[in-house]
């Protein structure tokens, strides 16, 4: 399929079938407690598409004990086992850009990515989807979605009932070769499962901007999609604007929220503002109804970071989520509530102070915020209200992961976890997915990540980290 210039003009249909295969390794890694339900099934909920934070960085260290345990905890089976790294794509000569990694209602997992000629700069960029299954056996199915997107910064989510949402932006000068008016687009496409257009692209938002009469520059950010397990989805951007008169950047998020029938829930609107920075993340906890962004409003000191909780069925506590530092950040748990891990300047001495927050499923805070040496930079949650703590590892392209439970305590050792796109599966495994450049052929778990001499494309890798070697892989040789 082909999106063109014309976004309303009919799309050329070019399916692809491809099936790469797949290499196949084995190592172990420690932290993660031994967990029950093992099934064949992937059915689950997890983090990490484009829009949603992607976290990862330094560890949580010196917790204290926030309340008295009923259980006692032991590390005893406390390994986990990182079945195999599978090399999922490694076309010759293209740079890939991993895009999303999602479940299905089927209990399937869809990856979509992007493939562009080196150096991967300019010229059009493929799209491709792959549907991963172990249901009886494993099979790998994959299709070109869309051929020629010419939007780097793109945005994609694969929906429960395996439909695929497609988010691009165009610009048109109305004057040519002149930057006097320039009209910039966001356009809305939804695939089927079988991979056909389900209609024409949507506008969802646009702005026309000149330059000459309004002075400075406006642009829009690369947009985020986020949907929930009912089909329902929302579509975020940046709306970013320079000024002639003096140095600085102002950015306004804007949303706008869709029904699982694709028909809008509202107009695009403003949800956030912030001063001369233009990066947010976008979060949607599950069983809450809402989302979150996050972002700095103010890069120059004193530095603040807004996370804001938006549409939730149980609102949070506005104040607890006010004057944060830069780091911050929002985990939610489900339906057994939500976690805040939040840096505070100390209003008597200015220095940081961190703490972790804790709040029950109907948004109430539970019990006082528990005091922390530092903040982890990222977080995953797991099933049995556990989660893991994020912390940077001495091996480049991974993350030292720590199992903790809700009251903070640590349980099992450390172990390393690839840099990417997570996905917590039903029987309680983690999926990764991640990108790495360089040569096409097989590597140990520490040399994995290092560029090959002469980079003949990009890797795209998949790992799945099980309690046991017991529990089937996603994929078979």
């Amino acid at each position: 399929m082909q999106i063109p210039a014309d976004p309303h003009a009919p799309l050329d249909h070019s399916p692809l079938a491809h099936s790469p295969g797949l290499a196949r390794r084995q190592f172990n890694a420690f932290g993660l407690a031994a967990l029950s339900g093992l099934g064949t099934g992937l059915a689950g909920c997890g983090g990490g598409t484009p829009g949603q934070a992607n976290l990862a960085g330094a560890g949580e260290g010196g917790q204290a004990q926030e309340e008295a345990h009923p259980r006692a905890l032991s590390t005893v089976g406390a390994g986990m086992q990182g079945l195999t790294e599978w090399t999922v794509a490694s076309p010759e000569g293209q740079v890939l850009a991993l895009k999303s990694l999602n479940r299905l209602a089927n209990g399937e997992v869809a990856l979509t990515w992007t493939e562009s000629p080196l150096p991967g700069a300019e010229g059009p960029r493929r799209l491709r989807l792959q549907r991963l299954s172990c249901q009886g056996g494993c099979a790998i199915s994959e299709r070109l979605l869309v051929e020629g997107l010419v939007d780097p910064g793109a945005a994609l989510t694969v929906l429960p009932d395996g439909s695929t949402l497609v988010a691009w932006r165009d610009t048109l000068e109305r004057v040519p070769n002149h930057a006097l008016s320039v009209q910039c687009r966001l356009f809305l496409q939804r695939f089927t499962s079988a991979g056909t257009p389900a209609s024409p692209p949507e506008l969802v938002d646009a702005f026309l901007f000149s330059n000459r009469l309004e002075g400075g520059g406006r642009a829009m950010g690369p947009p985020a999609i986020g949907h929930w397990e009912d089909g329902s989805f929302v579509v975020t951007w940046a709306d970013l604007r320079t000024f002639g008169s003096f140095p600085g950047l102002g950015t306004s998020v804007r949303a706008r929220r869709y029904h699982t029938n694709g028909w809008p829930v509202a107009p695009a609107q403003t949800v956030a503002t912030s001063n001369r920075e233009e990066t947010y993340s976008l979060d949607l906890p599950p069983a809450s109804g809402g989302y979150v962004i996050s972002h700095v409003q103010e890069p120059r000191a004193p530095f603040h970071q807004a996370i804001l909780p938006l549409d939730f069925w149980n609102p949070l506590p506005a104040p607890r989520f006010t004057g944060l530092l830069p780091g911050s950040f929002y985990l939610s748990m489900g339906i057994y509530g939500s976690l805040l891990f939040a840096g505070r300047a100390d209003a008597a001495t200015g220095r940081p102070v961190y703490t972790r927050d804790r709040f029950d499923y109907s948004g109430h805070p539970v019990g006082s915020p528990a005091p922390l040496a530092s903040l982890p930079m990222g977080g995953v949650a797991l099933k049995n209200v556990e989660f893991l703590a994020l912390r940077a590892s001495a091996h480049a392209g991974q993350r030292q992961a720590q199992r903790m439970d809700k009251y903070g305590r640590m349980i099992g050792t450390p172990f390393d976890l690839p840099q990417g796109m997570t996905l917590l599966l039903g029987d309680g495994s983690l999926l990764v997915a991640w990108t790495i450049a360089g040569s096409t052929s097989s590597a140990s778990p520490a040399s994995s990540t290092s560029p090959a001499t002469g980079p003949t494309g990009s890797r795209l890798m998949l790992q799945r980290f099980v309690p046991n070697a017991l529990s089937p892989g996603l994929a078979s040789v």
